[in-house]
């Protein structure tokens, strides 16, 4: 079958920051492998492009990849702002339809490139990626869209900001979720959450890596702490902030401490660089094997049940020991309690946690090899293919 793929923003690779472009890249592959003909569409605002660009420059190899996997690649880049008339005919659109689109961009520019890529490539289904590429997709109706639910947006940026939830944003976000014909998420909670306002098709399917080749037979004779993720993403950063300020100086004797990922958006915390400046920081690595290593501590403090933290399944692959506020990582299901990793209702309550496995090599070795089995049993591309097969035939058999 023939899929328009669409994406946006960010590129498509398990190397950049934040865990939609590493989405973006498993799907599209799981997409290719299941021998469907893909047609990538990308779009993305002006400064964002540059960024992609560079990125994309010098991850030359996944580039190729991902050239390799489609049919066609459109590449489009939306003007930073929308002019007047660009405006008017936004609203004019908008209020015609009955469909609002959240960017002026997105139903002027964006929409007509939509409308000509439907044209040419006949897609028997529409596969887009987060809200905005669905925010397009959903303003025809011929062509079925499976919508890659990443996270609630009006909820991140209500974090992000500590400020009160856009009930606007909410019901635009819910209303497009609905209206299209099956949305797939990482999270089993938003899984749920999506059914829950009435989407009929959801599945639950989670991001997944290529399985890494290490030594699994020997365990560091001096346990690292490991935070794993770009400082730019909310849920990392904060997650961050809230361990260095109510964990870290409860930890004694401190272990060596690796922050794994870009600190740049550090500056945006004001006590972060603080923190900081007293662990290693890596910057950002591609190259995983060189800073992740099986059996050290795998930190995730983030204590919201929000979106899918793609940070799991790459700890669990290294077959490292997660300890994780249990309400950040609530979407895993796979996810066990003294099975496969630690999980703590308060983050007030990781600092003990640490200590005795930290204290507890055993521990530590049963809960690591656990989780490189349930990383090879859940996270691998292999094993999920049938769930996105079953839902392609599901929204094509009815459109």
């Amino acid at each position: 079958m023939r899929c328009l793929y669409i994406a946006a923003r960010a590129p498509l690779s398990p190397h950049y920051r934040g865990g939609s472009s590493a989405i973006y890249y498993e799907q599209l592959a799981s997409l290719h492998d299941l021998g469907h003909e893909v047609h990538l569409w990308h779009f993305a605002y002006e400064k964002e492009r540059q960024s992609y660009d560079a990125f994309v420059a010098g991850d030359a190899a996944v580039w190729a990849e991902v050239q390799a996997m489609c049919a066609s690649i459109t590449i489009t880049t939306l003007p930073q702002r929308p002019n007047l008339w660009q405006k008017v005919q936004d609203r004019l659109a908008n209020r015609l339809s009955g469909q609002d689109a959240i960017f002026p961009l997105l139903r002027t520019v964006a929409h007509a490139e939509f409308k000509r890529l439907l044209r040419q490539t006949r897609p028997d289904f529409i596969f887009a990626q987060h809200l905005w590429p669905a925010q397009v997709a959903v303003l025809q109706k011929e062509v079925p869209v499976i919508f890659s639910h990443h996270d609630w947006l009006f909820r991140i940026k209500a974090l992000r900001s500590r400020q009160a939830e856009s009930e606007a944003m909410r019901q635009m976000e819910e209303r497009v979720a609905r209206q299209a014909a099956a949305v797939t998420s990482g999270s089993a909670v938003e899984c749920q959450q999506l059914r829950d306002i009435g989407c009929a098709n959801v599945a639950y399917i989670p991001v997944a890596y290529k399985p890494a080749d290490l030594d699994f037979d020997t365990l560091p004779d001096e346990p690292r702490l490991v935070h794993f993720g770009g400082l730019a993403t909310t849920a990392t950063r904060v997650g961050l902030e809230r361990f260095a300020a109510l964990v870290w100086p409860h930890i004694r004797p401190k272990p060596l401490f690796y922050a794994v990922g870009d600190i740049s958006s550090a500056a945006l915390s004001p006590t972060l660089p603080q923190f900081l400046s007293e662990v290693v920081c890596t910057g950002h690595v591609t190259d995983w094997p060189t800073v992740l290593r099986p059996y050290d501590l795998h930190l995730i403090p983030w204590e919201h049940s929000t979106g899918q933290r793609t940070r799991l399944p790459v700890a669990f692959n290294f077959g490292q020991v997660v300890v994780a506020a249990r309400p950040g990582i609530a979407g895993y299901p796979e996810a066990q309690d003294g099975l496969n990793c630690r999980l703590v209702d308060r983050l007030e309550e990781m600092a003990p946690v640490i200590s005795e496995l930290l204290a507890d090599p055993a521990q530590r070795l049963r809960l690591g090899r656990a989780a490189r089995e349930t990383f090879m049993d859940s996270f691998t591309r292999p094993g999920l293919l049938p769930r996105y097969q079953t839902l392609i035939e599901r929204v094509t058999r009815s459109s």
